[in-house]
């Protein structure tokens, strides 16, 4: 898409040699001319000031333009408009000093100026545009990337690093406005067993269909997590305590009618254990998971597949 290196354009020679040859000639013609004392007093310096001054910018444009890396084709419509309208320049200052002596440089500087102008502006469109998209696809790149920092590729639900990322400021913010925060602490029974039985491929179709169901169970102001392994984690807000224990108990049972048929036909089935607090008022965030480890550990010593609450 882009030219990588430039030098290898042929337009490049092309505006070496006028970056070279428009200046030089302009310079030996100046002081050929100027050695004349007839001349000297028709030329009229700030003119020849100015556009020698507008030569020397055109110059610039060139060379940052020349080592640039551009699409091509803006690259060729820049380089030949200010190409042209270096030509122009050159015949201007040349007029200048030959005292309108050549009907062609007039031809020259009339025809040369609009020219470069118009292919020079199509040039600056592209230039333009291509810097949109550029930066379209530079935030593109900026959102894939922060959604692999923070997302768990085969769960797609949000990762560990986020997750205490995210957590200290929503506890900071559900205490300071006495809004409800609950977690649930996440387990898959006998995960493991999978793994040594069936192999890691469907241990992660299982992990994959938790991921699923979990961001089906979710509302729109609930998250859920992989904290790594089999563990999993969901923060609900703004729901009382019969609620949060209702909806764990809904989610136990989605979770453990998920059912896949392994390379031999077997089905593979899972079931989970759940370990709920509820945020208090003297809560860190410590104390906060502490609290739903220490439940779903209770949980798997009574037994697993069933939800706790130490609240």
């Amino acid at each position: 898409m882009y030219q990588t290196p430039p030098h290898k354009s042929p337009l490049l020679l092309v505006s070496f040699f006028v970056i070279l040859f428009c200046p030089l000639t302009v310079l030996v013609t100046s002081l050929w001319i100027l050695e004349l004392p007839a001349i000297q007093g028709e030329i009229e310096l700030f003119d020849v000031l100015g556009e020698s001054l507008l030569l020397i910018l055109v110059q610039f444009w060139i060379i940052s333009i020349a080592f640039a890396h551009l699409r091509s084709i803006t690259f060729n419509y820049l380089l030949s408009g200010f190409g042209i309208i270096t030509l122009a320049n050159t015949a201007d200052l040349l007029d200048e000093f030959l005292i309108d002596q050549y009907d062609f440089l007039n031809l020259l500087e009339n025809a040369a100026y609009p020219l470069g102008m118009t292919i020079a502006t199509v040039g600056l469109f592209k230039l333009s545009r291509d810097h949109r998209k550029l930066i379209q696809q530079v935030n593109i790149d900026r959102d894939n990337w922060r959604d692999k920092a923070r997302v768990d590729q085969l769960t797609r639900l949000f990762n560990r690093r986020y997750f205490f990322d995210w957590a200290p400021e929503q506890v900071s913010l559900a205490k300071g406005s006495e809004k409800t925060l609950s977690v649930f602490m996440l387990d898959i029974d006998h995960f493991k067993s999978v793994n040594d039985y069936f192999g890691h491929d469907m241990g992660d179709q299982i992990l994959s269909q938790v991921g699923k169901c979990l961001i089906e169970f979710c509302r729109h102001n609930d998250k859920a997590f992989r904290l790594g392994g089999e563990e999993f984690c969901v923060v609900m807000a703004e729901a009382d305590h019969d609620a949060v224990m209702q909806a764990a108990m809904r989610l136990k049972q989605r979770l453990g009618v998920i059912q896949l048929k392994s390379a031999t036909g077997e089905l593979v089935s899972r079931t989970v254990s759940i370990g709920i607090s509820h945020l208090q008022a003297d809560d860190t965030l410590e104390t906060f998971l502490k609290r739903a480890d220490d439940a779903l550990y209770l949980a798997k010593s009574r037994g697993r597949n069933c939800v706790v609450s130490t609240d």
